[in-house]
């Protein structure tokens, strides 16, 4: 029922439950991405990772929004050495630079965050059509 309203709503259904995408610049950092998606999982966020070995900025750009995952994380070996990465806000095209230890919890409450603010688009999708099934019917009492 979600998929098909979406449909006719002209809004992209997601094809995967990815919510976000690890990714890195610059060659050899793998095993960092891994390690990143790894503590991503046990904290629960459905997180993936490129397997290329020095993967592109616009592929890792256009896999998220192509699959419609809402967040990505970078780093390079500038972040590595500061301790910290970027997460990339797809929806509201935002980037944040954030420590590597504040990386769980500060996805955690953006996830809650799309998730509520998702929520409440779709109520007032449904309150929308509600009042548009209604004006009809009014109209034919009155006539």
């Amino acid at each position: 029922q979600v998929r098909e309203r979406a449909a006719a709503q002209g809004r992209p259904v997601r094809a995967i439950e990815t919510e976000v995408l690890v990714g890195s610049i610059g060659p050899g950092l793998q095993v960092r991405r891994m390690q990143l998606a790894a503590q991503l999982w046990a904290a629960g966020i459905r997180a993936e990772f490129g397997y290329k070995p020095a993967p592109k900025m616009a592929d890792n750009l256009g896999y998220c929004h192509e699959q419609g995952v809402p967040f990505m994380v970078l780093f390079g070996e500038d972040e590595i050495s500061r301790g910290v990465v970027k997460i990339k806000d797809m929806d509201a095209h935002r980037e944040d630079e954030v420590g590597v230890e504040q990386l769980v919890p500060q996805l955690q409450a953006r996830l809650a965050a799309r998730t509520e603010r998702l929520a409440a688009q779709e109520r007032e999708e449904r309150e929308r059509e509600g009042k548009a099934a209604e004006a009809p019917a009014e109209e034919g009492a009155q006539a």
